[in-house]
């Protein structure tokens, strides 16, 4: 697929603050979880310099920052390429994601108050009301943010900075999923259970911790199942 496909992406992101190396990240990770960058592809810095309009310096940074991500690997000519993603890398993530996530809920329950709790139930919310509205894309949506609320609460960087990589390449490997196949009803009674579980004035954060790794592991394992099933249809 020609990196031209990602213009729209770079026109949407010329007036973001940040930095050229952050655009340039922002830009790429949007374009292979979006598949418009097709699994194995070869990203030449030669290329990414003139679709970009810049020098070598911030490409190659970018290129080392998705490595660190674990979204391109070495390939041909020692370029990098998109990396294909599989179940089994999917099934290691799991286990990893879930208890950081956990962590993160444990840490957050201490120290959620006011404001945060707020932010938390009002994207509960919104995604009740996609439920309401069978708008399946506005309820992943919001349940994107509503986990990142729990997780930036933990007030731990480098928590945060752990999740990202094994958050995005879950969106990534399910990014094809037929999604509006789930019972909406039942996905939005498993974060009320999370939201209770927060608000429990008897609660404690073991019992936040154990409550989020629970619906994390229960939540991927189904998704994954799911989309693997889908794309071993897709490719008979």
């Amino acid at each position: 697929m020609a990196l031209s496909c990602l213009l729209p992406l770079i026109e949407k992101r010329q007036e973001s603050n940040g930095s050229l190396r952050e655009m340039i990240v922002s830009v790429l990770i949007e374009g292979i979880l979006a598949n418009v960058l097709d699994d194995g592809e070869d990203l030449v810095e030669a290329d990414l310099q003139t679709l970009f309009g810049t020098s070598r310096s911030p490409i190659r940074e970018a290129l080392t920052e998705l490595d660190n991500l674990g979204l391109v690997a070495l390939g041909r000519r020692q370029t990098r390429r998109v990396r294909r993603l599989t179940r089994q890398d999917m099934e290691e993530i799991i286990p990893i994601r879930a208890m950081l996530e956990g962590l993160a809920a444990r840490w957050a329950f201490t120290v959620l108050a006011g404001d945060s709790v707020w932010e938390i139930e009002r994207h509960y919310g919104l995604m009740s009301e996609a439920v309401k509205y069978g708008d399946a894309k506005a309820y992943w949506d919001r349940h994107v943010l509503f986990h990142d609320a729990f997780i930036n609460a933990s007030g731990n960087k480098t928590l945060v900075g752990t999740l990202r990589p094994l958050r995005i390449k879950t969106h990534w490997y399910l990014f094809n999923l037929d999604r509006t196949q789930f019972d909406l009803e039942e996905e939005l009674h498993s974060h009320l259970l999370l939201l209770e579980a927060l608000n429990d004035a008897g609660g404690s954060a073991e019992n936040m911790e154990s409550a989020m790794q629970g619906h994390v592991a229960s939540a991927l394992t189904r998704n994954i199942q799911l989309a693997s099933a889908a794309k071993n249809i897709a490719g008979s």
